[in-house]
């Protein structure tokens, strides 16, 4: 680079060249130099060449910028460049330079290297730097979002500590479910686990079953000994109507035929008491209470006063909509419906539901998006007995179950698509609430359906359908709860209630949350 500043100044190109010469004293030159838009900003505008006279021959001239300078200079003094030392074409030989010049890709003293980061201006390569943002009471921030670390079984009493082999993460601790013991590192059932009947690794022999921890070749019930183990042949899609007679491409069996229906798994274990909010909105929540879905950002809840438009995390809000009797919603991206009879919304007096109109997420109101149902369902009236409603809503993930005392529907979502299930045994829905409709939780697990709802005046039970098995208390101490559904995506339960719960926090005609353990697809 500094040779080229030199030739720039005045060398010629083929002069004869003899080893170094003690050239005459030349005064300085200052050369200005119009500097590249991106030299760094501490390098002088006018940057010079000094070319000092009388210096020793090991001397090298102080060179402020490594660049070729293409400007005029004064009279220089000629090197004597040897014949053989240059090329056909006059140039010299690259090894035979007789000056002792640096490497070329050598940085100057005092002169950033080219692709550094010139002072104060951002470098775009650099990773950007996380900054958490505030976590709702509760929660704490792990990978990337808000959990919370009491029932998050990803993130079980702290940030990254997963529970596994089955267990659940309750009030921080992975623990197994009620009724199972750890057995191999893993939770079982020791009721009916063949491999672990009655005592881990007490093994039942094949064609045995395990029934109340004794191996057996009978099954309970109207079950069936498929294979050594107990199957309903009502509603197991692997035995539909008779042991291995399979529902090819069909994954749900409906009183021993096969029907098709969503696959996806999805799941509420359990739910939480602790660490709730409650809040009571005079004409909105007071009884009777009549729905409750929840949108991405907001909670929609209809009650004598209207439809109110909640926040999710405050329970804050205003009436945006007229009384809403029959509210759904699509667990998996939070689309809230409501149910229509033609272009009539469906309440007490009942009617053939024919499609599901789509309400705005943000303001409550009705859309122009709707879904046509494949099939009417035919819904009753409100019952004369105020603790008896007649109709019971359920909200999945991608799906939809509706039921009366004696019959359930499926549909499914986003399509519309209606399986009736047909005449089952579905919950009873005796319970002390006012509403012609009360709404719950519809699951799949275990390669069925399974409905979460009102049980009594004080338990949550869940209930598998259509088969229609005896429903099983999921939890106790809910109080008069009308109406609940569950956010996948902020792990909670939220509830409507008429009266007070000796478990949840006080109060009657209220609104509210709580975490819960929910088992979904990841987003």
């Amino acid at each position: 680079m500094l040779f080229s500043a030199l030739v720039a100044s005045g060398c010629a190109g083929p002069a004869p060249r003899t080893a170094p010469v003690d050239a005459p004293a030349v005064a300085p030159v200052d050369v200005p130099v119009d500097l590249p838009a991106d030299v760094p900003a501490d390098v002088p505008a006018e940057a010079s060449l000094d070319v000092g006279a009388g210096r020793d021959a090991d001397t090298r001239p102080d060179v402020t910028v490594a660049e070729v300078i293409d400007a005029p200079a004064p009279d220089a003094p000629t090197l004597d460049v040897p014949a053989d030392a240059t090329t056909a074409d006059g140039g010299l030989r690259p090894n035979d330079a007789a000056l002792d010049l640096p490497a070329t890709d050598a940085t100057p003293p005092d002169v950033p290297a080219t692709d550094a980061t010139p002072p104060d201006v951002p470098n775009d390569r650099a990773p950007p730097t996380e900054h958490p943002p505030s976590c709702s009471a509760g929660t704490s921030w792990c990978a990337h979002s808000c959990h919370d670390l009491t029932w998050d079984p990803a993130h079980c009493g702290a940030c990254d500590h997963a529970c596994t082999g089955g267990r659940r993460c309750s009030a921080g601790s992975c623990a197994c479910a009620p009724g199972q013991s750890v057995c191999a590192d893993r939770c079982v059932d020791h009721r009916v686990d063949r491999a672990h009947c009655g005592a881990c690794d007490r093994a039942c022999a094949a064609g045995e079953v395990c029934r109340d921890g004794a191996c057996t070749t009978t099954c309970a019930g109207a079950l069936a000994n498929c294979g050594g183990v107990c199957v309903d042949t009502a509603a197991d899609p692997a035995h539909c109507g008779a042991c291995d007679h399979a529902c090819a491409g069909l994954p749900l069996c409906v009183a021993g035929r096969c029907a098709d229906v969503s696959t996806t798994p999805f799941r509420v274990p359990s739910l939480g008491t602790t660490g709730c909010t409650t809040r009571e909105l005079p004409g909105l929540t007071e009884p009777p209470a009549a729905g409750v879905a929840l949108a991405p950002g907001h909670l929609y809840v209809s009650g004598p006063g209207g439809t109110a438009r909640l926040d999710p995390d405050t329970l804050a809000g205003e009436r945006v909509a007229p009384r809403y009797e029959a509210l759904l919603s699509n667990l998996r991206d939070g689309t809230v419906y409501v149910l229509v009879a033609g272009d009539t919304p469906l309440d007490a007096r009942g009617g053939t539901a024919t499609a599901l109109v789509e309400l705005h997420p943000s303001l409550g109101t009705p859309t122009a998006r709707r879904v046509a149902l494949s099939s009417g369902i035919a819904l009753p009236p409100a019952s004369n007995v105020s603790s008896q409603p007649a109709v019971a809503l359920f909200s999945g993930w991608d799906r939809a179950v509706l039921t009366t005392p004696t019959r359930a529907w499926h549909v499914e979502l986003p399509s519309g698509r209606v399986t009736d299930l047909g005449a089952t045994s579905t919950p009873s829905l005796r319970m002390h609430c006012r509403a012609w409709a009360i709404s719950g939780v519809a699951e799949y697990f275990d390669g069925a359906l399974h409905l979460l709802y009102v049980l009594s005046s004080n338990i949550l039970g869940r209930v598998r359908i259509p088969a229609g098995a005896s429903p099983n208390p999921a939890f106790s101490g809910a109080g008069a709860v009308c109406g609940f559904t569950v956010s996948p995506a902020r792990g909670r339960w939220y509830f409507h209630r008429e009266g007070g719960s000796p478990t949840l926090p006080d109060g009657r005609g209220v609104v509210g949350w709580c975490p819960a353990d929910i088992d979904a697809p990841m987003p």
